[in-house]
């Protein structure tokens, strides 16, 4: 005897098209959180923005290859890395600077020895009887008001002022970065999971 073909019942098709469109709505918001995720990533590693921007198409539209493809190319542990290891202008120019005062009180010390040999020379050329005098005095007197000339003690006090800058900057870089580690450490956790969890949502979609 031959079968005859049944039509499903109007609410089993009603159940079927519900389901469709429920995964339908659920690969969507899985889509949007991960183009969330592309716009933090797309200003520090623009690649990682760009395949995290071809996996949301791809769960939109639950291709399973595709999905598959992009999301095996994310680092879970490295993005999440990326993105809360940013740090403050202001900080990275602290380090700038402290790296720079590391040569600032040499370059002072050796322009205001320069400034005075020069007028040293100068002086005793037109008073030879001075050269009886110690170097350091005449410099600290400015050899008699030679132009240019910056006095041992002002020399002196700025390589102080400079050291004494450098000391309190590296300290604060220091302190800030001891206590940073820890917070810094947990926030890549915390990504970490929440981009492993996402992945793996994502994953779970494929083409019906």
């Amino acid at each position: 005897m031959r079968q005859i073909a049944t039509k499903p019942a109007p609410a089993a098709q009603r159940a079927v098209a519900t389901a469709t469109e429920t995964r339908a709505e659920e690969r969507g918001r899985t889509a949007a959180e991960i183009e969330v995720l592309a716009a933090e990533s797309r200003s520090t590693d623009p690649a990682v923005g760009t395949v995290l921007t071809r996996l949301a198409d791809a769960v939109r539209r639950g291709d399973r290859d595709e999905i598959h493809g992009y999301a095996d190319a994310v680092d879970a542990r490295v993005v999440a890395e990326m993105l809360t290891g940013k740090r403050s202008w202001i900080w990275g120019a602290f380090e700038v600077a402290r790296n720079v005062l590391v040569f600032a009180p040499i370059m002072v010390t050796w322009f205001g020895l320069s400034r005075a040999t020069d007028a040293y020379s100068i002086l005793l050329t037109a008073k030879p009887e001075l050269a009886a005098k110690p170097f350091l005095l005449l410099w600290e007197q400015g050899f008699e008001a030679a132009p240019g000339v910056v006095t041992f003690s002002t020399v002196a006090i700025i390589d102080a002022s400079l050291i004494a800058l450098l000391i309190l900057l590296s300290l604060v870089i220091h302190i800030r970065a001891d206590v940073r580690d820890v917070a810094t450490r947990t926030q890549a956790l915390l990504k970490e999971s929440q981009i492993r969890g996402l992945l793996g949502h994502a994953t779970t979609w494929k083409r019906r």
